[in-house]
């Protein structure tokens, strides 16, 4: 008979997700080449009393997919999110048997958790029907519990050795709290949400606000495609970086909106296009018309403003980046850029944009935005001429606008030199 291929459960509070949680995670997946892997954060945990200032699920559920997005054959469950009451392990487990009958499950856990286990919830079904993975740390001893469980239960356990860490949640919690930056203990994008949304910390009503559209946007985002998904986080943190080089006092919230949304609709079918188009009363142009990969942009604009509520200067974003225009306003410029510089795209036109901007970055770093902004312009009239395909009159607006905008900066500069 085939041996059931494993399916990992690492349940948690992930609040917030940190570098040791993505260590064992990966420890797991390492060991286990065939196995994919449930990361399930939890809703009421059945062990600890949660403190004050705790992340609400929405965002643990959204951290934890920023902090364990890239690991292979991984995924993050909002199932014990969705579910009422104390999350309890076996309640999960049974789910899981129904939904995967030809898998094995596997319990992720640390020797803390495995001195507990007689203590979970239906522990002898947990121990019956479930396989358990248990991190063994440094130079940390083999708990007696190993053998004991083996022997009173036949436990089935597997040993995933680890570094030490002595990182812990309430450890980033307290620093965040008092000021401090816990960047070595957090993934970059998951450090980025959290001060996007003021978490664990004060906030005030608009931020509370905020923090809830933000919440909304990024359970969006999840509908999209893998590859989508990929693209749109890309973004965002290209974005960001823009933002933090050159127009720090951009609220981030705003930078983050926009980049989650630039693509929410670019999706959607022909006819979807034309439905959200008429539902939101917008209109394509003839060029948008003809050209289908324009459309996403006014319809994404349009479900941004008024489905999210976002402000003109976001929506407008959105709206122009896959054309730009004349005079781009910093929020403009930093999502038509990003859309070009995002880490996951290889096609040779967005890597050449990326290297030229690090390179304009290096050389001038106050008109490094509109050079790069022109090069991808005037690269992308390019290409479109090449093709024999229609330009949009925004484009080349946008365009000559740099072209004379950078000439007269650089006439003043020669002026200043002399």
């Amino acid at each position: 008979m085939e041996q059931k291929r494993l399916l990992g459960l690492y349940g948690g509070t992930f609040d917030p997700p940190h570098r040791a949680h993505v260590a064992l995670a990966k420890a797991f997946t390492d060991a286990f080449p065939e196995a994919e892997l449930l990361i399930m954060p939890c809703l009421i945990p059945p062990h600890k009393v949660r403190e004050a200032g705790a992340a609400e699920g929405e965002d643990r559920l959204a951290m934890a997919r920023l902090a364990f997005g890239e690991l292979e054959r991984t995924d993050v469950s909002d199932y014990e999110l969705r579910s009422e009451g104390t999350s309890y392990t076996y309640l999960t487990v049974k789910h899981l048997k129904e939904q995967y009958p030809q898998r094995r499950l596997c319990l992720i856990m640390g020797q803390d958790n495995l001195a507990i286990m007689e203590k979970w919830r239906e522990y002898r079904y947990l121990l019956a029907n479930c396989s358990l993975a248990v991190a063994i740390r440094g130079d940390e001893p083999i708990s007696g519990d190993i053998e004991r469980l083996r022997k009173a239960y036949g436990a089935d356990i597997h040993l995933l050795n680890m570094e030490k860490d002595e990182v812990s949640s309430t450890t980033v919690r307290r620093i965040i709290r008092e000021g401090g930056n816990p960047k070595e203990y957090l993934k970059g994008t998951v450090l980025d949400y959290i001060r996007s949304h003021r978490l664990y910390g004060s906030a005030t009503e608009e931020d509370k606000a905020m923090q809830s559209l933000l919440a909304r946007i990024y359970a969006q985002i999840n509908c999209l495609s893998p590859k989508r998904r990929r693209h749109t986080y890309g973004v965002e943190k290209a974005a960001f970086m823009l933002a933090k080089n050159h127009y720090p006092w951009l609220d981030r919230r705003l930078v983050a909106a926009a980049a989650l949304l630039h693509d929410c609709t670019k999706e959607y079918s022909e006819e979807e296009q034309l439905i959200t188009a008429e539902r939101f009363a917008v209109y394509f142009n003839e060029l948008e018309l003809e050209a289908p990969k324009l459309r996403h942009a006014v319809t994404g604009a349009a479900v941004a403003r008024v489905a999210f509520g976002l402000p003109e200067e976001a929506a407008n974003a959105i709206l122009y980046h896959t054309t730009a225009k004349a005079d781009m306003t910093p929020l403009e410029k930093i999502l038509y850029l990003a859309d070009f510089t995002d880490e996951n795209r290889s096609d040779e036109l967005c890597v050449a944009v990326r290297r030229r901007y690090y390179e304009y970055f290096a050389a001038d770093r106050g008109t490094a935005v509109d050079r790069t902004l022109l090069y991808a312009l005037e690269r992308s009239i390019e290409i479109l001429t090449e093709e024999c395909k229609k330009i949009h009159p925004h484009t080349i607006e946008a365009r000559n606008f740099l072209k004379e905008s950078l000439a007269d900066e650089d006439n003043k500069r020669r002026a200043d030199s002399q």
